[in-house]
């Protein structure tokens, strides 16, 4: 979730997000700290708890100077809603910021994403895979939840990007020979440009 909702927010004109390996070095840190260490103004932070019917998803947005809270949002859904939860949370952080969102801006926050539940939820555990390893089980293993994301929808943009990345790793990296690196490459070339014909904003 933390990551779908840092690439809405990058998406959103004016407004600079840190990137997910600085921020997950200060996780641990207070808000104060946090803001100092990465000299950002804001920190959003929150926690996810899921039940097999149901997802809750807590949403702070606080200062950081200060430390108090701006903005805060406790989302009760049905598990399937998370997709939609996404943008709200991306929308109302933006709107506690003064970012005046049009209906271009909450078009971009949407393109790129899915409908489907279940397809996000594999490409969420495709992306926890590489985050924590990088060797070729991992690799291999997450890319065959992203092509079972791929299969439930095949117009998922943010699947067939994440597929190229791994496909490239896998053939700059891990190839078992030059035969192999070759049809790896060559396999990852054409989905970026097919996620961009589906999502050419995200």
């Amino acid at each position: 979730i933390a990551e779908e909702l840092r690439s809405a927010l990058a998406s959103i004109p004016d407004l600079k997000v840190v990137a997910r390996t600085s921020s997950e070095a200060v996780r641990n840190a207070d808000a104060h700290t946090a803001a100092s260490k990465l000299r950002v103004d804001n920190i959003l932070t929150g926690s996810v708890r899921r039940s097999p019917a149901m997802l809750r998803i807590s949403a702070q947005l606080i200062e950081g100077d200060t430390g108090t809270e701006r903005w805060s949002e406790v989302y009760d859904r049905p598990a399937g809603d998370a997709l939609q939860i996404q943008a709200e949370i991306a929308m109302q952080v933006a709107q506690s910021l003064s970012i005046h969102l049009g209906g271009a801006e909450q078009r971009v926050l949407k393109e790129g994403a899915t409908r489907n539940a279940q397809a996000q939820d594999l490409l969420l555990q495709a992306k926890n895979i590489v985050w924590r390893s990088d060797d070729r089980p991992s690799i291999q293993r997450a890319t065959e939840l992203v092509d079972r994301a791929l299969t439930l929808d095949p117009a998922y943009a943010d699947a067939l990007t994440a597929k190229a990345a791994m496909l490239n790793f896998l053939g700059a990296n891990l190839a078992t020979s030059v035969k192999d690196a070759q049809a790896k490459m060559s396999a990852a070339e054409d989905l970026p440009r097919r996620a961009i014909q589906i999502a050419p904003r995200a």
